[in-house]
Order: C-alpha cells, then structure tokens, then sequence
C-alpha cells in the first residue's frame, strides 16, 4: 500500500573555515625607500586575515588566535627599520604562522600608506598585499 522508502544517512566531520581579522590598524613606521621618508616615519594602516579550519565551537581561546596577539606582531614588526612594505608585510606574516601553530590555511596582510611621496597622488591608498597559504592543505 505505502512505498517503502530507505533513507540512509551520512555523518561527515563538518569543518568550516574561520577567519581572524585585524582591520586598519595604524602603526607610525620608519619605512620608505629614500631615506628622508624612513628618517622621518610614516602612518601605515595594516589588515591581517588568518583563516584555519574550525571544526568545532568550544569557547577556547587555545583553539582559535587572540586579537591581542596579532596586534603585538604588528607593533612590534612595524618599530623594526625597513625600506619595503613588502618586508614588513613578510615579517608580519612569518610571525603569525609562528603563533598559529602552523594550523593556518591562509594569511592574507594588507599594507596601506595613505601618504607617499609622489607628485600628484592623491589616492586613498598605495599599498600591498601579501597572501600566504598552505601548500600542504
């Protein structure tokens, strides 16, 4: 009379991707290529995006990175003298893949130097980004 229906159901570890972020934090830098820029220091605005796999929610501070953490990387890499954004941007990167315990699957900083010493800028923004990721994954 009814249609016999089989049903059968899966279970998958369900993992999802977080990602921790650190968004226009401004920093006073010595860098710059010529020397009068580095002597004097500028204003930098840097993002930093950590995405890991997140595979549970358990409220533990050990399981995921602290904001508190990825603003010292950013201070203390940014008081180190450099001519490049790149550098400073792979520093930054290298010493978050350090704290995150090597779980990170992607690392994406954002350099932003609202003032550069150009005839007739007048962007926003001159800048780079890095992205990381792990080859591994």
């Amino acid at each position: 009379m009814f249609p016999f229906f089989a049903v059968a159901i899966i279970l998958v570890n369900m993992q999802q991707t977080m990602t921790i972020f650190l968004e226009k934090q401004q920093v006073f830098a010595h860098i710059g290529w010529g020397d009068a820029e580095r002597i004097a220091g500028v204003t930098l605005e840097i993002d930093v995006k950590v995405s890991f796999l997140w595979s549970t929610a358990n409220d533990n501070l050990i399981e995921t990175l602290d904001y508190g953490a990825l603003v010292k990387i950013v201070q203390l890499q940014s008081a180190v003298e450099c001519k490049l954004l790149e550098t400073l941007a792979e520093r930054i990167q290298k010493s978050v893949l350090d704290i995150s315990g090597h779980y990170a699957q992607e690392i994406v900083v954002k350099i932003c130097k609202p003032k550069i010493p150009v005839d007739g800028y007048n962007a926003k923004c001159a800048g780079i980004e890095l992205v990381w990721f792990n080859p591994h994954e």
